[in-house]
């Protein structure tokens, strides 16, 4: 599944956030220091936070830097669920016309316990 998202970077504190503005998150999961995720109801994500955004994207794509993320015009999310692993391909378009398709790393679906879940247990 692909779709487009809405976006706001900070350049000031270097955070881009992703995000659907008609589909509410339900939860969030932190699956690192530098990604939180949200997920709707039906298990799809509907936003993104990624705290430190360019040192993160240093990593692995040097085309994103901060005038990159600062001309950002368009962000599409391709999401798959493969074998208990979600698979998230950020496409990023530029007003210069100039596209990046990046994958995240992947996000291991047994990796973490949905909060709502903890406090049930409990």
């Amino acid at each position: 599944m692909e779709r487009k998202f809405e976006h706001l970077y900070n350049d000031e504190d270097d955070i881009l956030s992703i995000y659907d503005s008609k589909i509410k998150a339900i939860e969030f999961v932190e699956f690192s220091d530098f990604l939180d995720v949200g997920f709707s109801k039906d298990g799809g994500v509907c936003s993104l936070e990624i705290s430190d955004t360019v040192n993160f994207f240093k990593a692995i794509n040097k085309g994103i830097n901060k005038d990159f993320l600062n001309d950002l015009n368009l962000v599409k999310i391709r999401q798959i669920l493969f074998r208990g692993v979600f698979i998230l391909v950020l496409i990023l378009a530029s007003n210069e016309g100039k596209m990046i398709e990046q994958s995240l790393p992947p996000l291991f679906k047994n990796e973490y316990e949905s909060p709502l879940v903890s406090v049930l247990k409990n």
